[in-house]
């Protein structure tokens, strides 16, 4: 799935530095360095390297908050709400109900 990702997803081949006109990986090349990867613990020292670059550009922090879809709808009514113009009549301020 990932190398058929490169074919036409652009922030993919953004990320690998990629040209948008050079041909992506071929799947059993991709999965033997995978593997290798893998069994060389190369993918745990990359990430603990990114987060520690991170942390000491201060970009992390110990607070932790989760948002789900209930909060993305709540910000779109509040939104909706504030558009509106503050003469208008009771029914046109009625926030229009989530799909789902």
């Amino acid at each position: 799935m990932f190398c058929e990702q490169l074919d036409y997803n652009l922030l993919f081949r953004w990320f690998l530095d990629m040209d948008v006109a050079e041909p992506s990986f071929d799947h059993s090349t991709f999965s033997r360095n995978r593997a290798r990867l893998l069994e060389h613990d190369l993918a745990r020292e990359f990430f603990t390297r990114v987060v520690a670059q991170a942390r000491s550009l201060q970009l992390l922090s110990d607070e932790h908050f989760t948002v789900d879809g209930n909060t993305g709808r709540g910000l779109g009514v509040a939104q909706e709400l504030q558009a509106q113009a503050p003469g208008a009549d009771s029914a046109a301020r009625r926030p229009r109900q989530p799909d789902g």
